[in-house]
């Protein structure tokens, strides 16, 4: 009986744990509150995928956007080295809305230029 209540017990924690993190919105205190878009697809490659962050603040005129590129020269890297530095940026400019994306990636059979540059954007939100 106790291990069956100790086993309901960690599936309920592990369903609470998993079902917070799938929050929509980042509160970075001071009324700074963006809006989160996860792997929007950018373009026709399924490495062509962005997170993408708006202010929640409601305002008419235009914003402006940060593009955040990894680096990894063409061979590597990922989209989720730079969250942190994507974050703090965010605490700087809370008007602007941010782009951390993921490019496609030179391989053994897709050798470097012009593979990762090659674009056709199709994004939809």
């Amino acid at each position: 009986m106790k291990k069956e209540v100790a086993l309901i017990f960690f599936y309920l924690i592990f369903f609470f744990f998993f079902s917070s993190c799938k929050e929509k919105k980042i509160d970075l205190g001071k009324d700074i509150i963006f809006k989160k878009e996860k792997n929007i697809s950018y373009g026709t490659d399924p490495e062509q995928i962005m997170d993408l962050y708006i202010p929640q603040s409601r305002s008419n005129e235009k914003r402006q956007v940060f593009i955040i590129i990894h680096g990894g020269g063409w061979r590597g890297g990922d989209k989720s080295q730079l969250t942190f530095f994507t974050l703090s940026m965010m605490k700087k400019f809370p008007e602007y809305i941010f782009a951390n994306i993921n490019y496609r990636l030179a391989s053994a059979t897709n050798y470097a230029l012009p593979y990762p540059i090659k674009l056709k954007i199709s994004v939809r939100w």
